[in-house]
């Protein structure tokens, strides 16, 4: 199968940035690592007091956590927990520059990410399997870098792959996946049009 490594790095390009229009309407912007804080009981199945050491396997929005229960409670006593939440996927990306049924309220400095993957020993196709994967990577980075530009979408997203062999036969690859895109803050469009289809 060959030995492989990869790296990962992303960025901005400061370029024009106009100010955001005054729209009176806010956005719902994602979080890398949003806090969350929840209570719960102590279930009927622990005996006697806790010992700060149980868990309780809960789920949240259909994700699952599993909440280390506080010393010194007894079953049927409530107590405080907070989750983390990586809300990254949550980040709207489109080829498109503007997406049907919403808003852009501002646009910022463009973002790019790139991955690059060194194989040693293995084929054409091998290599070419991992670009799918190397898609969501880059895809990944990009959305994080519009959360820290306080952005909830990237629109305009293009990617570049570039593959090389080089080595005896051919054998060691490189492949490389580059995605820009335009940060934008985007909100549900008024509904004052009907599509006509």
């Amino acid at each position: 199968m060959g030995n492989s490594s990869s790296s990962t790095i992303s960025g901005s390009v400061p370029g024009a940035c106009p100010e955001a229009a005054e729209s009176g309407r806010s956005a719902h912007i994602p979080s890398r690592a949003r806090e969350r804080r929840l209570g719960s009981t102590v279930p009927r199945s622990i005996k006697g007091v806790t010992n700060g050491k149980q868990k309780l396997d809960i789920s949240v929005d259909g994700k699952p956590y599993s909440v280390l229960i506080p010393a010194g409670l007894r079953p049927g006593d409530q107590f405080a927990f907070t989750i983390t939440n990586d809300e990254t996927p949550d980040v709207l990306v489109s080829t498109l520059h503007v997406i049907p049924g919403y808003d852009t309220l501002q646009s910022k400095s463009i973002i790019y990410g790139s991955i690059s993957v060194y194989n040693w020993s293995q084929s054409s196709q091998g290599a070419a399997r991992q670009v799918g994967n190397l898609i969501e990577q880059v895809t990944n980075a990009i959305r994080a870098q519009a959360i820290d530009q306080g952005c909830n979408a990237v629109l305009g997203i293009a990617y570049n792959v570039t593959n090389d062999s080089s080595g005896e036969y051919g054998r060691e690859k490189t492949v490389v996946v580059t995605a820009t895109g335009t940060p934008c803050i985007v909100v549900p469009a008024r509904q004052n049009a009907t599509a006509q289809g």
